[in-house]
């Protein structure tokens, strides 16, 4: 399992190079074991569920983008989290990502990105990666 991380990291890091990139993002080439992250829009409010499946997480930062302000929240560890949102948004969710950054003690430091969905929707997909 290591060896396929090596060889993705390898690879993710020569196409930024190339690209010029200064930050990289990588999504693992396997569907995530160890992470889950959902958010749920329901009656005006947003549902957050974090979890590690691994035990491994010592700190975890939600952001929740495109809001009036900004939400930012910082938590222990693995987390459920309900955010006051009012309507859902004219143009979709994409408009307001949410973001959980993660400090994992055997992976480091993950970045953890999805979209909320309303109730009785298909969930979005999760995209892992490194800053």
């Amino acid at each position: 399992m290591r060896t396929i991380y090596r060889k993705f990291i390898l690879v993710a890091a020569v196409a930024a190079i190339m690209s010029g990139a200064a930050v990289t993002i990588m999504v693992w080439p396997a569907e995530p074991t160890h992470f889950t992250l959902d958010a749920v829009y329901e009656n005006g409010t947003i549902h957050v569920t974090y979890a590690d499946d691994s035990d491994g997480t010592t700190g975890a930062a939600l952001e929740v983008l495109g809001m009036a302000q900004t939400l930012h929240r910082v938590y222990d560890g693995p987390f459920q989290d309900v955010i006051p949102f009012g309507e859902p948004p004219r143009y979709g969710w994409g408009a307001h990502p949410v973001i959980v950054t993660i400090y994992h003690e055997t992976l480091g430091h993950i970045i953890l990105k999805t979209e909320v969905y309303s109730m009785g929707q298909p969930p979005a997909p999760l995209i892992i990666g490194r800053p």
